[in-house]
């Protein structure tokens, strides 16, 4: 048994480059989700937040291999790392 399957390249693609774009949204997302989220004694366990994040910025930056990241933050005086 023979089977032909007529496919429409240009919708694939359109919809492969929105799943791929909508992947990188909610990989930032968790990024943000992450960078935002402090303990109730402000206390940041920076092993396990650094290695949340590297898993999400590794999947990034292997979907996008040219990508330049830049990432800027700030902290409270009070905060305890």
């Amino acid at each position: 048994m023979a089977f032909e399957i007529e496919v429409d390249r240009e919708h694939i693609e359109n919809t492969l480059s929105v799943t791929y774009t909508m992947g990188q949204i909610n990989s930032y997302m968790e990024i943000i989700r992450e960078l935002k989220e402090i303990p109730e004694n402000d206390v940041v366990n920076i092993k396990e937040t650094i290695g949340r994040l590297q898993d999400r910025i590794q999947m990034l930056l292997a979907l996008n291999p040219k990508a330049e990241l830049e990432l800027k933050t700030s902290t409270p005086e009070e905060l305890k790392i």
